[in-house]
């Protein structure tokens, strides 16, 4: 059984100390840029309402109105 050092046990508190704080949610430009790619490889246009629908309410808000219509 291998033995760490005090140097890797204190790696290893820090990462789990800040796993809680970590956020994997793409979000602003990322769902811009990532509806791009969504939407052109699986849904096969160029439609990014349904992206734009699923967004962090921030980068809804100048994009789409209350009822999840694009605003022009």
């Amino acid at each position: 059984m291998p033995r760490f050092t005090k140097y890797e046990r204190l790696l290893f508190l820090l990462f789990i100390l800040i796993l809680p704080v970590s956020n994997p949610w793409v979000r602003g430009d990322g769902v811009g840029y990532y509806a791009f790619a969504r939407s052109m490889m699986i849904e096969h246009r160029l439609d990014f309402t349904k992206d734009w629908r699923a967004a962090n309410t921030s980068f809804r808000m100048g994009r789409m109105d209350l009822e999840g219509k694009g605003t022009e």
